[in-house]
């Protein structure tokens, strides 16, 4: 173990607290080996960062370690534009009991915690307890440059990400657990040209991977770019399983997005047991455009959407995907109507969008001043199932293209929409 105090001196041995280094240069400069275990005394503030990107340090099965030492956690203050922590080994890091700051004046694309393969591979990625704010791209990103899925068994537990351009953005990785982890106030507010910003938790081409028991709350609220903004974006990923988790009142400064949670070209993915409420978009979207795959076998259930301004809405083409047992609450305000569920198949997005064998059974819809949305060209056929729901509403709760139904057996018989 090496140990690092405000009081050391980086010509000392490191090995114990009377002789602790100074510096995380010293840390960076050193030649790590597979188990070593570099203790930050808590409590204390350290400028600069720790940059192992300069070669292939690490072994999977025996980590080497960033924590803090004592009864407090230790603070990294990065200077501007840099990184945190940035590193590029072969795996086997874990980095715990950490508060890392970022410079609010770095340009975009700087991360708290930064981990970048293009062609090695990264197994076993710890992240445990630690707080991360001011960075301009995100808090964290474990990033996959290839197509590939070139980052393996990562793990992110009890942590604190707030104030960053995106809280989390994880690509390319397999074995993905994502856990009590809290998100929230992540905005990006620079040129409108920057990269995508605003997201609490955001994924791109993971796999076979869990987020439970996370909050994800007012994201992209002071965002002015359009790339994108809210709770939660699944993008391209498969077999994830989101579960027990909250997104509350994430919107989007633009009037483009602000969901709860997306699903953006997802497949065989499961959403159970969530929450959302008062997001400025979709609380819960099934998403397809010409930029990402169709949304094919997945799965939305007992889960529960309170006054986002929209509930559910499915856009473009989804496939094979059931949506049971939840409950979608909304009412008015401020006499602007919220949609219950909103299935907006979009031609100017995608010319032939084409809902199949989308189930929606065993809902419960409460729209008290509101309506349910159903939106489709041409029709409705593949939306199997509507009727067989609860339906709460004192108004006229169908509309589609300025028709209006009292009954949703007419909305699915009546003649497609026209573009």
């Amino acid at each position: 173990m090496y140990f690092i105090s405000s009081k050391g001196n980086d010509n000392n041995s490191g090995l114990s607290k009377n002789e602790s280094w100074a510096t995380l240069k010293k840390i960076s400069d050193f030649d790590a080996k597979p188990g070593d275990i570099f203790a930050l005394e808590g409590g204390s503030v350290f400028h600069g960062n720790i940059d192992w990107s300069w070669k292939d340090i690490g072994y999977p099965t025996n980590p080497i370690t960033i924590t803090s030492y004592g009864e407090n956690k230790a603070t990294i203050i990065s200077p501007q534009n840099q990184h945190g922590i940035i590193y590029n080994g072969l795996g086997g890091l874990r980095i715990s009991n950490l508060i890392l700051q970022g410079n609010q004046n770095s340009e975009p694309g700087y991360f708290g915690i930064y981990v970048e393969t293009q062609f090695a591979l990264i197994h076993n990625i710890y992240i445990e307890n630690v707080e991360i704010f001011y960075y301009s791209s995100a808090g964290i990103g474990l990033l996959s440059a290839s197509i590939d899925l070139n980052i393996n068994d990562v793990t992110i537990d009890k942590c604190n990400l707030h104030h960053n351009t995106n809280a989390v953005m994880l690509a390319g990785i397999a074995n993905l657990k994502l856990i009590n982890t809290n998100v929230y106030e992540n905005d990006w507010v620079g040129d409108s040209s920057a990269p995508i910003g605003g997201y609490g938790l955001s994924l791109f081409n993971c796999r076979d991977s869990l987020v439970e028991r996370c909050s994800s709350n007012r994201n992209g609220l002071l965002t002015l770019n359009a790339g994108g903004h809210g709770g939660m974006l699944l993008e391209n990923c498969d077999n994830v399983k989101v579960s027990c988790c909250f997104f509350i009142g994430n919107g989007d400064a633009t009037g483009l997005d602000g969901q709860g949670i997306v699903l953006y070209g997802a497949h065989d993915c499961l959403v159970e047991n969530c929450v959302t409420v008062s997001n400025l978009n979709g609380g819960i979207s099934l998403f397809h455009d010409e930029w990402c795959r169709y949304v094919e076998r997945c799965e939305i259930r007992d889960c529960v959407c309170i006054n986002d301004v929209t509930s559910l809405a499915l856009i473009g083409s989804v496939l094979d995907c059931t949506i049971s047992n939840n409950e979608f609450y909304t009412h008015s305000f401020d006499g602007v109507y919220r949609k219950t569920m909103d299935v907006a198949l979009n031609a100017e997005i995608e010319p032939t969008p084409d809902n199949k064998r989308v189930s929606v059974l065993g809902n419960r819809f409460n729209a008290n001043g509101g309506a349910l949305l159903l939106e489709a060209s041409p029709g409705l056929q593949g939306i199997y199932w509507l009727i067989e729901n609860i339906w709460d509403s004192t108004n006229p709760i169908i509309s589609s293209r300025e028709r209006t139904f009292s009954r949703i057996i007419d909305a699915l018989t009546a003649e497609p929409i026209k573009i």
